[in-house]
């Protein structure tokens, strides 16, 4: 539930129309300063009025005029800094109207504050935006509906802030309110003047009168806001952080304080990271978590990329490792994301970006207006209120465009803190508007985005827009837009069709050379992370992040080769500390045997290898491929085998990673069996019967023959 704000202090008090009605000039002179008199005599009486008299403020001469008891009454030239402080974005038909008003701190007794009401503003949208900018710059903001109200001040308000409370009805009844029949977007001009008439500041402002709610589909008002910056980390994965980019994250943390209602935040998960290792930005990233934590994260890649230059099939994993980091730091530290369906304000966004947007479950995207096509563009209704459907071949999402008219006037010069509140109340004047243009039962909705204008005024509309929700206008984050409102239409004779847009095609991605790098650089961290885990001693990221680093859409090509050849230099140097055994020589003298392998790990913690045994005269008991734990220091393994001939051969002995996907070393041992196989004794000895039983036989025929020639 969003929290109201807090009310001006009683003392404070409303100025209140002279009539209900028209035609009714001002007071005389006379009655003037009779009620100055009466006014006077009362405060001296019964001290400052309480916030009930102030609040309710009905009587006749009250409604005539609203008088300020000064704290210091000093007399003095008006102060020349009178400004706007804030206009409330919208009143109910019965509801009462406010500006705030500051920078009266000096004004002299007998100052006069005053309003009038003018006629709404009609025809299209586009003629009333149009007019809305011509009275913004000054142009004549058109006939009266009432007659001017006029307050009184007997000297300076506390704190130098007046509060003009503009109470309207709809149809006859209260007099005291002021007949504002007609919804719409209706000028108030208003006035400073001093005790001489001498007119000390006047502007106009926008009331935007909010129609009966029967009948009526609702406004949703969404904002974004994105929080990034420069890469926060170097080449070598050290924290480089500036004080500008601290300060802008100030900047939109107070942003996010401002604004009561849910923000649809795009945080860089790098920046933020990078932001919690620097001591020098620790007050800052705590503010930032606390602001956050309001509001509606949105799933994003660790580092800004260049989502089309990664749109290639063959380079989509990028995008997806980039993703699924950029969620599990946010995670870890910021806070869960609230929408993973939208992928954020970007200005490198396209038509080929649109399927890989799709396959890592984005179906909804924030855009601006320039991202469509120019035939798109010419399709689109110059006003509207609708989410639109994306297309490119088969694939299709849902975009919210960033209500143009509206953002460049948030955007528009003079960047100055006397034209913030009355930017703001014009630009929610235009959407307002093109609303109130259309009698559709439909939810509307718009988008503005606070990264497109001065911080300064982005606070200020991020106050503006803190008034509570009416039963009409509602202000929420980007999701719930798409989840209420529907896609654009239009009519085709008898039926309704779904418009569809394209985005600028996009034709930059990313070259093969790159593409081969970078998978080289992954298999070797991934066969490197199936031994051991990140190393304790890298600068202040992992060897992961740097490779992600390396896709930043702000590094230059040269910077991102060098951060992938630290990350090839850190895994050759680790990997070159494990040692496998040395080529030698062995004895085997039993077909049960072991054959001593001995394995170096020179680093300071435990490694997982895998560890092969390849030879046709032996078979390895449990396997010829096994995973080994590798202490620090000399490891001694006793693999079991079985002989399976004797004579000499050769086993080789390799290491690798855990995956097998790194080779690390290999050796080859000879082997000297002395042991007969069985098969090999069964044949010797099958051999060795066949000769015995054959010289048998041969020395009884030889035998016979002699007895056989003695006979003859």
């Amino acid at each position: 539930m969003r929290r109201r704000r807090t009310q001006l202090p009683a003392s404070r008090a409303a100025a209140r129309p002279t009539s209900g009605g028209r035609g009714r000039g001002r007071p005389a002179a006379a009655q003037l300063l009779l009620l100055a008199l009466l006014s006077l005599l009362l405060v001296a009486a019964t001290g400052a009025p309480s916030a009930a008299e102030a609040a309710a403020g009905r009587s006749a001469t009250q409604t005539a005029r609203t008088l300020f008891r000064s704290r210091q009454a000093v007399p003095g030239p008006a102060a020349a800094g009178i400004v706007v402080e804030r206009v409330a974005p919208w009143v109910e038909p019965d509801g009462d109207w406010t500006v705030d008003l500051a920078g009266l701190d000096a004004v002299p007794p007998g100052t006069t504050v005053s309003f009038t009401i003018h006629r709404q503003l009609s025809g299209t949208a586009s003629a009333i935006h149009s007019r809305i900018e011509k009275i913004l710059d000054g142009a004549n903001p058109g006939a009266g509906l009432q007659n001017e109200v006029t307050a009184t001040l007997l000297g300076p308000p506390p704190g130098g802030r007046y509060r003009v409370v503009v109470p309207i009805r709809p149809r006859s009844g209260d007099s005291d309110r002021l007949l504002v029949p007609t919804s719409g977007v209706h000028p108030v001009s208003i006035d400073v003047r001093g005790p001489d008439g001498k007119e000390l500041y006047g502007t106009t402002a926008f009331m935007n009168r909010l129609p009966d709610p029967k009948g009526r589909g609702r406004l949703l008002i969404a904002t974004t806001l994105g929080v990034s910056g420069p890469p926060g980390f170097d080449a070598a994965g050290g924290k480089e952080l500036d004080r500008t980019t601290i300060d802008r994250v100030d900047q939109r943390s107070a942003i996010l304080e401002a604004a009561e209602f849910p923000v649809s935040v795009a945080l860089d998960p790098s920046l933020a990271e990078a932001m919690s290792l620097s001591p020098g930005a620790q007050t800052s990233y705590d503010r930032l978590v606390e602001a956050v934590s309001r509001h509606v994260l949105l799933r994003r890649t660790w580092v800004p990329i260049d989502v089309t230059r990664w749109s290639a099939p063959q380079a989509r994993g990028e995008v997806r490792a980039q993703v699924a980091a950029g969620e599990a730091s946010l995670a870890s530290g910021e806070g869960s994301v609230g929408d993973v369906s939208t992928w954020g304000l970007d200005p490198t966004l396209s038509a080929a970006a649109v399927p890989v947007l799709r396959a890592n479950g984005f179906d909804r995207a924030l855009v601006i207006d320039s991202q469509f096509t120019d035939r798109s563009r010419r399709d689109l209704p110059p006003e509207r209120l609708r989410t639109l459907t994306v297309r490119d071949g088969s694939t299709t999402l849902t975009a919210l465009s960033v209500d143009p008219v509206a953002q460049a006037l948030l955007g528009a010069e003079p960047d100055d803190a006397a034209s913030d509140a009355l930017r703001v109340n014009a630009a929610l004047s235009t959407i307002l508007a093109t609303w109130g243009s259309t009698a559709d039962e439909a939810t509307a909705g718009a988008l503005l985005a606070f990264d497109a204008m001065p911080a300064r005024r982005a606070v200020v509309l991020a106050s503006t827009l803190s008034a509570p929700d009416t039963a009409l206008v509602r202000v929420v984050d980007a999701g719930t837009v798409f989840e209420e409102v529907q896609p654009l239409t239009r009519r085709r004779g008898r039926s309704t069709e779904t418009i569809e847009v394209s985005f600028h095609p996009g034709e930059t991605q990313v070259d093969d050379a790159t593409l081969r790098r970078l998978d080289g650089v992954r298999n070797a961290l991934r066969g490197y992370l199936s031994m051991l885990e990140e190393p304790p001693d890298v600068a202040d990221i992992t060897l992961q992040q740097r490779v992600l680093l390396s896709e930043h859409r702000d590094v230059q090509p040269s910077v991102s080769a060098e951060i992938l050849s630290g990350v090839e230099q850190r895994i050759g140097a680790d990997l070159g500390r494990i040692t496998g055994p040395a080529a030698r020589s062995i004895t085997l003298t039993a077909r049960q045997a072991t054959i001593p392998v001995r394995i170096e790990n020179g680093l300071d913690r435990p490694v997982r290898a895998q560890l092969r045994l390849e030879s046709n005269r032996i078979h390895v008991r449990g396997g010829n491929h096994r995973i080994v734990e590798l202490e620090p220091g000399t490891n001694r393994l006793n693999l079991p085998v079985t002989v399976r001939t004797s004579g000499q051969f050769s086993v080789d002995v390799t290491v690798l990673s855990a995956d097998g996907a790194l080779p690390i070393s290999e050796a080859r041992i000879r082997v000297r069996s002395q042991v007969f196989s069985g098969v090999g004794i069964a044949l010797g000895g099958g051999a060795l019967l066949f000769l015995v039983v054959s010289w048998v036989l041969t020395y009884r025929r030889e035998r016979r023959r002699g007895a056989d020639g003695v006979a003859g």
